[in-house]
């Protein structure tokens, strides 16, 4: 399949769209209707670097926000309630987290969730989402075809399995996905399969990126930020190779990729590293097209 595939091009796109600080939006609605963080006093949705930290510490409700921000909403915090933490402006992961990837003292904004709230848990502001799948039709591919075939040859263990994770284990060289009726759209499953497909060529055997070497990168550092820019970036070059990226995909690989570049000293030129290196792994897939 002869293909051209411009990363330097995509990369100038992407910091052009970085500039408009547009929102990043999580791609699929979890099996108990949870489709992402929102702040308590403005419904505004978090960061993809403020849900994963959320996450990392078990936070499992959707409505949060600092003890003001539930004041400002008309609630009240209980005492000693359980809280998380996220990352002041100008913070970075490795600033939040220390070497055994334990929250440091003293470090971020102190945020609690609606099951922190003194009496209001069946009152939220803003109510919980609908826990209906949006099981819309979501077609083969071309591209899902490439994807398989690669995945065979590669020994790669992919499924989708209902849930709420997406992820890429080196340790067993699987790939797991939600299952296709938790997604909001063709573009987003597609852009979410070609991102965990990315960190695969990673590993050793592949492309022998550093994320992968010796004992691996831990969340929050320099090199778990680079290979997150790497699989997105590649994520969107493989979608625009089939002609299948598209407004939403655009904006959402500008957002994720805006996120990790903070934690990054936003410094423009890992952007443009990261595309020569996510156009390695597309190169690495597409020799099974």
């Amino acid at each position: 399949m002869d293909i051209n595939i411009n990363s330097k091009a995509f990369a100038e796109s992407i910091t052009e769209r970085i500039k408009q600080e547009v929102p990043w939006t999580q791609t699929w609605v979890e099996e108990n209707g949870f489709s992402g963080y929102r702040n308590a006093r403005t419904n505004e949705s978090y960061g993809i670097i403020e849900t994963l930290t959320l996450m990392s510490q078990g936070m499992r409700d959707e409505v949060i926000g600092t003890e003001e921000d539930w004041k400002a909403a008309g609630y009240e915090v209980w005492e000693d309630a359980p809280r998380a933490i996220i990352l002041k402006e100008g913070q970075t992961l490795e600033d939040l987290f220390d070497e055994d990837g334990n929250i440091r003292e003293g470090i971020g904004i102190e945020v609690y969730g609606s099951s922190a709230v003194r009496d209001k848990r069946d009152s939220l502001p803003y109510p919980k989402r609908a826990q209906d799948y949006p099981n819309i039709d979501i077609p083969t591919t071309r591209l899902d075809e490439v994807l398989k075939a690669y995945y065979e040859a590669e020994g790669i263990d992919y499924a989708e399995v209902e849930g709420s994770q997406s992820y890429f284990a080196p340790e067993e060289d699987i790939i797991r996905l939600p299952a296709k009726k938790q997604f909001t759209s063709l573009s987003g499953y597609l852009a979410t399969k070609a991102h965990e497909t990315i960190h695969s060529t990673g590993v050793y055997v592949r492309c022998n990126r550093e994320a992968f070497k010796k004992f691996g990168a831990k969340f929050g550092t320099m090199k778990y930020s680079r290979e997150e820019l790497i699989a997105e970036i590649g994520s969107g070059l493989l979608l625009a190779a089939f002609g299948l990226d598209t407004e939403e995909t655009r904006k959402n690989t500008a957002a994720y990729c805006q996120n990790w570049l903070q934690q990054l000293q936003n410094n423009p030129r890992w952007i443009m590293t990261a595309a020569q290196l996510a156009e390695e792994a597309v190169e690495y897939i597409m020799q099974y097209a």
